[in-house]
């Protein structure tokens, strides 16, 4: 509901208009990434040159642990909160609900905090991830309060403020204080400092948007209000532990680095991950509005509509990812190197990552199914491809970065099969892997020029790696039309 008391429109993926606003939804916030990997570079080369790979390595450990308390703080407010502030059946205002989330949230966050402070102080020997994890425990709850905010504001229909907040705000904010930080000389917090003043300052004006998008005056809190909300959060318990197992399985492999490599193999293997990022960040783009559209048509017209809608998303995450891979492949190796020091190391790690992110992103959103209309069966399938990979990638640690990264892969590939293999038999649905024959031919073909560029060229210098990738991409495009061509022929 709007301040004016109009209910926010929901978009639906299946007419036209539904589309459109999916389509330009996507679009904004994917222009925002690409905003947003500006800034990621930027910090890279921050974190990378002035702080080097051991500080960036106990940076990216203790960031990766306190990503996933954040997810654990935010007590699946998240996702939740479009059916809590969609509910008509609740006696209170959305203002007042909100009110009452954002004090839940306040107050699991801050418990979380306090639980790992007090593990580390009472497990010493954790030496640098140690101390840094204790300085950027407070920002759990900022973080989590500021994912709250923002799924506020895009249920109100007003995406910029994801878009500013996460893309350019927080990101750049985090890029000066760190360097500023550095200059002052003090490299230990300079990392933890920006991290924190980025979350403060998004902070701010996702609070300004709620502020004007809601109407908060004689917003109270009242048990009646809590009641119903403790019990939506109970009929919503499993979608909230599979929320923790997923953030726990996108972050398991850095911590395995970490314990069994050290700090600067994690720095590398983190600089690793953030190249990657804009693979993550093309599905990510899709996930604010898909979200609410797939909870509607769940509700109102039943799974295989659902699905339909689930299957179109993902050629199209596939269609944008597959060649950011081939640039990010051709290219990679010039980054890295550019970087200096031991961060070339970092490029056959990077290569798995970007399949295994585009074997989650792309298939993961079927998840979705689950989490509306089997949430039990979603959390096993989830549990049981992060054991997977956590197995696998022990297992591989003796191959040092590229064998955890393989171990990650493995299970990100366990898991796409055992998902399709139980929506098939669970929901007596299917989506059908036909259709993405010609994007597939395309990539093999572009993955073809690069494996053979990495053959027999140095890719390590720009010049080669521009021509390299700009023929990956000139084939790839060229191939998907007139594989498109003929596979819509061959349909006809």
């Amino acid at each position: 509901m709007t301040v004016d008391g109009s209910s926010p429109v929901t978009p639906d993926a299946q007419n036209s208009d539904g589309n459109e606003r999916l389509h330009r939804g996507a679009l904004a916030v994917g222009g925002g990434f690409a905003i947003k990997f500006g800034a990621r570079l930027s910090f890279l080369l921050v974190a990378a040159v002035l702080y080097g790979a051991t500080l960036y390595g106990a940076y990216s450990v203790a960031l990766a642990v306190v990503e996933v308390a954040v997810t654990i703080g935010g007590a699946g407010m998240k996702t939740m909160l479009f059916q809590i502030l969609e509910n008509k059946e609740h006696s209170t205002s959305p203002g007042d609900r909100l009110l009452e989330t954002g004090l839940i949230v306040v107050s699991v966050s801050l418990l979380v905090s306090a639980l790992i402070v007090s593990c580390i102080l009472l497990l010493p020997g954790l030496g640098l991830v140690g101390w840094t994890l204790i300085w950027m425990a407070p920002v759990i709850i900022g973080q989590a309060l500021l994912d709250l905010l923002l799924a506020a504001t895009r249920w109100q229909g007003l995406v910029r403020y994801e878009v500013l907040c996460r893309s350019i705000i927080e990101p750049y904010v985090a890029v000066l204080v760190s360097v500023a930080a550095f200059w002052f000389g003090a490299p230990q917090f300079g990392l933890v400092t920006g991290y924190a003043a980025g979350t403060l300052a998004a902070m701010v004006f996702a609070l300004s948007g709620v502020l004007r998008s809601f109407d908060m005056r004689g917003a109270t809190l009242r048990s009646s209000g809590f009641q119903q909300l403790f019990s939506t959060m109970r009929r919503n318990g499993w979608v909230t532990a599979t929320d923790c197992v997923t953030a726990l399985a996108e972050r398991v492999d850095l911590y395995i680095v970490g314990l069994m490599l050290g700090e600067a193999p994690a720095g590398i293997y983190g600089v690793a991950r953030q190249v990657c990022t804009p693979l993550r960040q093309v599905r990510q783009s899709f996930d604010a509005l898909l979200t609410p559209i797939v909870a509607r048509e769940v509700g109102l017209f039943g799974l295989d509509r659902a699905m339909r809608t689930i299957a179109g998303v993902s050629r199209k995450i596939l269609d944008l990812q597959l060649p950011t891979f081939l640039l990010i492949a051709g290219m990679g190796a010039a980054i890295l190197h550019l970087l200096g020091g031991s961060y070339p190391a970092a490029y056959a790690p990077l290569l798995i990552l970007c399949l295994a992110e585009i074997l989650q992103a792309s298939f993961g959103i079927a998840d979705l199914l689950f989490a509306y209309r089997a949430p039990g069966h979603g959390l096993a399938i989830t549990v049981a491809g992060t054991a997977i990979g956590m197995v696998a990638s022990l297992l591989l640690a003796r191959f040092g970065m590229v064998g955890i990264a393989l171990g990650l892969l493995l299970g990100y590939s366990a898991k796409a099969l055992i998902r399709r293999r139980m929506i098939r038999s669970h929901f007596a649905v299917s989506s059908p892997l036909r259709p993405l024959i010609p994007t597939a031919l395309a990539f093999a073909a572009g993955g073809a020029v690069i494996l053979v560029a990495v053959a027999s060229f140095d890719l390590t210098s720009i010049v080669p790696a521009i021509v390299a990738t700009a023929a990956a991409g000139a084939i790839f495009f060229a191939t998907r039309k007139f594989a498109e061509r003929g596979f819509h022929l061959q349909m006809a």
